[in-house]
């Protein structure tokens, strides 16, 4: 019986330490993958903040850029000048219409001409 329980006991502790080795290699997997997403973490971390450097580096030379087109052609005198040629293409779109409306007129004049000379 004694010998019986050796072999209980030595196969337990054969399993005991099989279960401690692979508890053991997957704690070890665990903290390889955990230093990996840590490493991930702190790329992804400095990709962000690459990115939102250049995003306002971008903002800043299109303001700079603004700036300078702003400075080279004065602001009311760009508005001055773009009023003068809406209305000049105003004006342009009346005499239009008017040379438009006299046509009609004309064709209706003709179309009575024509309409008493068949009478």
């Amino acid at each position: 019986m004694e010998k019986n329980m050796s072999k209980h006991s030595l196969f337990n502790s054969f399993l005991l330490g099989v279960c401690l080795a692979v508890m053991g290699w997957v704690a070890h997997k665990a903290a390889d993958s955990g230093e990996r997403i840590a490493a991930m973490q702190v790329a992804l971390d400095a990709v962000k903040e690459s990115s939102a450097k250049a995003e306002r580096s971008s903002a800043e030379a299109l303001i700079r850029v603004e700036r300078k087109t702003d400075d080279m052609v004065p602001r009311r005198e760009f508005d001055a000048k773009l009023l003068a040629i809406e209305t000049e293409q105003r004006k342009a779109d009346i005499r239009i219409r008017e040379i438009d409306l006299e046509i009609l007129r004309l064709k209706e004049l003709v179309s009575r001409e024509g309409a008493k000379g068949a009478k």
